[in-house]
């Protein structure tokens, strides 16, 4: 299922989230994380506010939407490029 992830910055820690998708869980942790501080997004892996949310939100743990939202505000701060990030299964 898609997701377009959109953050802005507010200022220099703090951002807005947006997620648009056709999942209930994805708008619902969305909502949850739209406005959110930079030293809660990229914390420890496992421990930042988004994946807290995912946690308790999303029914699958292999949802790979909370990666690409802190990819994303990472990318909107500065600290990482905004390149494409994808996974894909070779079959053998």
């Amino acid at each position: 299922m898609e997701c377009t992830v959109c953050v802005s910055k507010k200022d220099r820690m703090n951002y807005t989230v947006t997620l648009e998708s056709k999942c209930p869980m994805v708008v619902q942790l969305g909502e949850k994380i739209a406005d959110i501080n930079l030293r809660d997004a990229l914390k420890k892996y496992g421990q930042t506010v988004v994946t807290e949310h995912a946690g308790t939100i999303l029914a699958h743990c292999t949802c790979p939407i909370p990666t690409g939202i802190l990819k994303a505000i990472e990318a909107e701060a500065g600290m990482a490029l905004p390149r494409d990030v994808s996974i894909a299964f070779i079959r053998e």
